[in-house]
């Protein structure tokens, strides 16, 4: 099952924290900001899916030196607002790398990403988080994270392509 598809089954299960308006929430945000950043939709998708892969590997890493739920936690605490997540994901090498990729695929330049960074970077984690119980307590079962951080690399995690399909879907 496509990450899509696991976002969709998240808002159908009253035990996640998905809803219609979250997601229609996530996807205001992005288009907002490729209005206040004069940014195609496109371009925006793009770097969301690229910052995406970069997420992806970081939390990959974490899930396997520190478990499930260190990795969880990250998703938790990214996904507050004025989250200062970016150094615990990437260590400066890593920032780098990111911005480097940014730039050359999406002709941003650096001043644009680090801009876009603090914005964009919650959405993902907030995203991901949808996947998470709504019950307290600990849980370290999350459907779209697990979905996300999948390692057959099935090529159905690309989380710009994922915005895309939200966006048609939800305007339908």
């Amino acid at each position: 099952m496509g990450l899509f598809d696991q976002v969709l089954s998240a808002i159908n299960d009253p035990s996640r924290q998905a809803s219609q308006d979250q997601v229609g929430q996530l996807l205001t945000t992005v288009n907002q900001l490729s209005r206040q950043s004069n940014t195609p939709p496109s371009t925006m998708n793009q770097a969301v899916s690229i910052l995406g892969s970069f997420v992806r590997s970081s939390l990959q890493d974490t899930r396997q030196r520190q478990g499930n739920e260190a990795a969880l936690d990250l998703v938790r605490e990214g996904s507050r607002p004025n989250s200062n997540i970016l150094p615990r994901l990437f260590d400066n090498g890593q920032q780098q790398q990111l911005v480097s990729a940014l730039t050359q695929r999406t002709g941003l330049n650096s001043g644009q990403i680090m801009t876009l960074l603090p914005v964009l970077l919650p959405v993902v984690m907030r995203l991901l988080q949808s996947g998470d119980t709504t019950q307290t307590g600990p849980s370290n079962h999350n459907s779209i994270l697990s979905a996300f951080l999948d390692t057959n690399s099935d090529g159905e995690v690309d989380m710009g392509d994922m915005l895309s399909q939200a966006s048609r879907f939800f305007t339908r």
